[in-house]
């Protein structure tokens, strides 16, 4: 296994197992949002849920500097 930080907020565990390469992505909690974990299975899974974290991630960074 091989862990990859893809931004402040978002992680990437690579893996494989019988049937291929597969991995996990963890939207790591703050205070404003708690943790979310998807499996990975593809190369559109990882698109689709690194797309959905990173919208999460930039409008609660914007929540945050409002807000300060």
């Amino acid at each position: 296994m091989q862990g990859i930080k893809l931004s402040p907020g978002i992680r990437y565990i690579a893996m494989e197992d019988e049937e291929g390469p597969l991995g996990v992505m963890t939207l790591l909690p703050s205070e404003n949002w708690p943790v979310r974990v998807v499996s990975i299975e593809s190369r559109e899974d990882f698109k689709y849920w690194f797309n959905q974290f990173s919208t999460f991630e930039n409008r609660s960074d914007v929540r945050n500097q409002v807000s300060e």
